[in-house]
């Protein structure tokens, strides 16, 4: 899978506000105590919606961290014919199914 762009904006109160515990899941994470980088674990991406026209994939949404959102994301990626397919195959066996249960209860 290509990631064509990927972009994330952060509410500048929130990231404040969370600024502390995203250093010390940082400094736990990667042994080190004197580390600058931030790690907001625990995110979850809401999906406000996404487009599936043509060969790109787009998908943004809110961005949550421990159910409180703190910003927006939007990712736009372009899978590649293995992955398709791969998906694909799984939702043809999930029709599948249900077409033979819905069969079964005529």
């Amino acid at each position: 899978m290509e990631i064509n762009d990927f972009s994330i904006s952060i509410d500048e109160k929130m990231f404040e506000q969370h600024k502390a515990t995203a250093r010390e899941a940082a400094q736990k994470e990667n042994d080190d105590t004197d580390t600058n980088n931030l790690l907001f674990k625990d995110c979850r991406l809401d999906v406000d919606d996404c487009d599936m026209s043509g060969e790109k994939f787009s998908v943004w949404g809110g961005l949550k961290h421990n159910g409180e959102e703190i910003g927006w994301v939007s990712i736009e990626f372009t899978p590649n014919l293995d992955e398709v397919a791969n998906l694909l195959a799984i939702y043809i066996k999930k029709l599948n199914k249900l077409k033979t249960v819905l069969e079964a209860t005529d």
